[in-house]
């Protein structure tokens, strides 16, 4: 299965380090290519309910204050509805607090595109035992993973 470049955005936030910083995260938001289901996976990480107690980026931690200017970023891209809806993915419920506060009632609506986010990346983990098997040498395992694709 070859991927878009949307599907490719989708993968790298799904599978992104966040010790390592927002900046790969700003810039997938940033691409042309990035749609609503990807932006709703980044800000759902990031963990928006925790940026409730503050009033403004001048209250927020100086630390955490990049994550909080990208939720902001997201929350600005899906509410003008700057971004199209290729794949389908809604925000897990257990990560919406049941008091919104300042997180807006959009970023808890599901992307209504036509490839289903879920199976991406069940494919996606799919690929990722095959070359862990590959490079591990378990041949009756990647026989095994291979014979699954059929």
């Amino acid at each position: 299965m070859k991927l878009s470049k949307t599907a490719k955005l989708f993968l790298k936030a799904y599978h992104h380090n966040w010790d390592q910083g927002v900046k790969a995260l700003d810039r997938i938001v940033s691409n042309k290519d990035c749609d609503k289901a990807t932006a709703l996976l980044i800000y759902w990480l990031g963990q928006p309910a925790y940026y409730n107690q503050y009033d403004g980026l001048a209250a927020v931690p100086k630390q955490e204050q990049p994550v909080y200017q990208l939720l902001k970023k997201i929350e600005q891209l899906v509410t003008t509805g700057a971004l199209k809806e290729t794949l389908s993915f809604a925000p897990n419920p257990a990560d919406i607090p049941t008091v919104l506060g300042q997180i807006p009632i959009e970023m808890t609506q599901a992307s209504e595109g036509s490839v289903d986010a879920k199976d991406l990346i069940e494919q996606n983990i799919g690929e990722l035992k095959l070359l862990k098997a590959c490079r591990e040498g378990k041949l009756a395992m990647v026989k095994t993973l291979l014979d699954r694709e059929d």
